[in-house]
């Protein structure tokens, strides 16, 4: 399973933080966050052996895609 980390996106560069909302997508690839704020967003995309992805300027309320792997990880950051 991968973890996905999300940032809000600022003035300065996001950094990743033990304090950043992280969660661990299920086995078919899905995960959700609680509703955040509005605004824009990153999400990092880290798996244990293959690296990571990053999609940058997401926002609240619909569903992103991460392609990684070969594998569709589907995303809620909040309704």
């Amino acid at each position: 399973m991968s973890r996905v980390v999300l940032q809000r996106l600022g003035p300065a560069a996001p950094i990743l933080s033990a304090a950043d909302p992280t969660v661990r997508t299920s086995a078919e690839g899905r995960l959700s966050f609680d509703e955040p704020a509005a605004g824009r967003y990153q999400l990092v995309l880290l798996h244990p052996t293959l690296g990571w992805l990053m999609a940058q300027g997401v926002s609240p309320g619909r569903d992103v895609r991460l392609v990684f792997d070969g594998k569709v990880r589907v995303v809620d950051i909040g309704r």
